[in-house]
C-alpha cells in the first residue's frame, strides 16, 4: 500500500513497523507531468527504479527540480553551461592553463628545493576577494592551501575525523604527477578555491595499491556544527580568514561543475594518463580522471575500501554534481559535439 505523507513523500508501507523509507518526495512528484505521476502512482517500484539510485551517487529522496526530456531538454542544459548561467567563470592567470616550472609552486621548485620556504601567493582577478594560498610539504604530500583549510584539518582532526571529510580524488599516471600538479595546481588558484589540494611525493615503489588513482586530491568543504566558533579570537586580525561556518557556501555545485569539467579537459589535452578510478571510490559520470569519497573515520578507522565511497553514510554534498554530469554524460552519447571536455573551451 502506497501512503503520501505531506512532509516526507510516499512511503511503501507493506511493513508498518518498519522506518519510513521514501521511494520520491512530494516536492519532487509536484515536478512530474501528470502522465508521469500517474506512472509513479501505478508502479512506484518500476518508476523509481528508473531514476538513479544509491551505488550512483543519488540518495533514494531524488530532486532535480524538474524532469528533463532527452529528446529536448538536455540541449538546454548544454547551452547554460556554454554560458556560464549554471557554472562559474575561471580567470585564466597562468599560460597554457598550469603553473610555469620558474612559479614557486610548480613541480619543478618542490624537486629543487622541497623543504624551502615557498612563501605566500595572492590571487584576486575578478574574484570578490583577495586569496592566499601557501604550501607544506609533510607526510609524503606536497600541500597547496588556504590558512581556512588549514584549520579545517585541525578541525577534523580534532573531532576524531569523524566530521564529513569529503575529497575529490584525481587518477594519475605515477610518471604523470609533476604535470598534473602543474596544472590542477594552477586550475584551484585560478578558481580561486578553498582548503587546499595534496599530491603524494612518495616514491611510485612505495605508494600503496590501495590508494591507486588518489594521486592527487582536492578538498570539499563540508560545514559541520562542531566546529562553531572554533579558532575565533584567537588571532582575531585574521578570523574571517579561519572561520569555518555555514555562510562559505559559494563553492556549491555550479563551482563543482565547472571545476571537475575544466580539470578533465585541462589533464586530457595535456596526455596526462589515469590509473583507473580507486577501489571505494564513485567514479564520477563521463570523467577520466576524478572521482570523489568520504573519508570521515567509521569505528575509529580510516574507512577499508571494501567499505566503498561513504562508509560513514553521511549526506553526499555532490548530488546535484552527479546528476548533471549524468546529463552531460547522456548528451554526450547522443551529440558528440556536446562533449563534457568540451564545453569550457
Amino acid at each position: 500500500m502506497m501512503v503520501e505523507d505531506e512532509n516526507f513523500g510516499f512511503f511503501d508501507c507493506k511493513d508498518t513497523d518498519s522506518e519510513k523509507e521514501p521511494l520520491i518526495s512530494s516536492d519532487d512528484t509536484k515536478s512530474l507531468s501528470n502522465g508521469q505521476r500517474e506512472e509513479f502512482k501505478e508502479s512506484p517500484k518500476e518508476f523509481t527504479d528508473s531514476l538513479p539510485n544509491g551505488k550512483d551517487g543519488f540518495a533514494t529522496v531524488f530532486n532535480p527540480g524538474k524532469v528533463y526530456d532527452k529528446d529536448s531538454e538536455l540541449n538546454d542544459i548544454d547551452a547554460m553551461l556554454h554560458n556560464k548561467m549554471i557554472g562559474v567563470g575561471i580567470d585564466r592567470e597562468f599560460p597554457d592553463s598550469g603553473l610555469p616550472d620558474d612559479h614557486v609552486y610548480s613541480w619543478r621548485s618542490f624537486e629543487e628545493d622541497p623543504k624551502g620556504d615557498k612563501g605566500e601567493v595572492h590571487m584576486r582577478g575578478s574574484w570578490f576577494k583577495t586569496m592566499e594560498y601557501g604550501v607544506l610539504h609533510t607526510g609524503g604530500f606536497v600541500r597547496l592551501c588556504t590558512s581556512r583549510g588549514r584549520v579545517y584539518w585541525n578541525a577534523q582532526n580534532e573531532t576524531g575525523h569523524v566530521t564529513p571529510d569529503w575529497k575529490l580524488h584525481f587518477s594519475v599516471n605515477m610518471d604523470d604527477i609533476g604535470k598534473a600538479w602543474n596544472i590542477l595546481a594552477a586550475l584551484f588558484m585560478e578558481m580561486k578555491a578553498e582548503v587546499g589540494m595534496k599530491a603524494t611525493y612518495i616514491p611510485a615503489s612505495e605508494w600503496s595499491e590501495g590508494q591507486r588513482g588518489r594521486e592527487i586530491t582536492v578538498y570539499i568543504f563540508v560545514h559541520n556544527y562542531s566546529y562553531k566558533g572554533y579558532m575565533q579570537n584567537v588571532f582575531p586580525d585574521i578570523d574571517h580568514m579561519l572561520y569555518l561556518g555555514p555562510e562559505i557556501a559559494i563553492y556549491e555545485s555550479p563551482y563543482w561543475i565547472s571545476f571537475i569539467l575544466e580539470a578533465e579537459r585541462r589533464l586530457t589535452k595535456a596526455g596526462i594518463r589515469s590509473r583507473g578510478v580507486a577501489d571505494g571510490d564513485l567514479g564520477l559520470p563521463g570523467c577520466t580522471f576524478a572521482s570523489l569519497r568520504n573519508e570521515a573515520f567509521v569505528g575509529g578507522i580510516y574507512p577499508p575500501n571494501n567499505l566503498g565511497w561513504n562508509a560513514a553514510n553521511q549526506p553526499n554534498p555532490f548530488l546535484e554534481v552527479v546528476f548533471m554530469l549524468r546529463l552531460l554524460q547522456s548528451s554526450q552519447k547522443e551529440n558528440k559535439d556536446t562533449s563534457p571536455r568540451t564545453l569550457l573551451n
